[in-house]
């Protein structure tokens, strides 16, 4: 082992985080929401800790805190996942419930960030705390059981899978060839 190894890891583990974090704020659409709807400190409101949704491409698990109080719905990750992903506060007027769907046996509740923003979707217990701040004509959607009919993957979240898999390929053939 190079001697340095133990000076280079924490260089190269630093720029790994922030650029899969740059990343991950792209491909949930993080960033442009931030352009929008970023905010400072929590309002007062219920709070949800630790919960897990899926904000555009990218998976949130169990790193999300959340707000539900009158003014908006207050999202923002745990501090080590906060890198390019400021706190966001987004008025309920700029929600809107998009359907519920399955994933292996498992209900998600789906609403649109925004106008064009992202879908986030919650585990269905999560989705039903929105319930009662939910606009009118969202509310009766929720209420009907509305199915969400979009792909909650997109486009982005596959190429960068298969360029993931194809360099994962190359390196075990490199590793096997040593």
């Amino acid at each position: 082992m190079s001697p340095l190894f133990p000076l280079a890891f924490p260089i190269l583990f630093a720029g790994m985080w922030t650029g899969i974090s740059y990343l991950l704020s792209r491909l949930s659409g993080w960033r442009a929401l931030a352009e929008r709807y970023r905010t400072g400190a929590a309002p007062e409101g219920k709070r949800l800790a630790w919960t897990s949704g899926r904000i555009g491409s990218v998976s949130f698990r169990s790193c999300l805190n959340l707000t539900l109080a009158p003014a908006g719905l207050f999202i923002v990750p745990l501090l080590p996942f906060r890198l390019f992903m400021p706190p966001l506060l987004i008025p309920w007027s700029e929600i809107r419930f998009a359907g519920f769907t399955k994933i292996f046996y498992v209900q998600f509740s789906c609403f649109r960030l925004g106008d064009q923003g992202p879908v986030y979707a919650v585990f269905r217990r999560t989705g039903e705390h929105f319930r009662s701040f939910l606009p009118k004509d969202s509310l009766a959607a929720f209420d009907s059981g509305k199915d969400f009919t979009e792909s909650l993957i997109g486009d982005g979240a596959w190429i960068i899978a298969v360029a993931a898999a194809a360099a994962g390929i190359a390196a075990a053939f490199a590793a096997m060839k040593r």
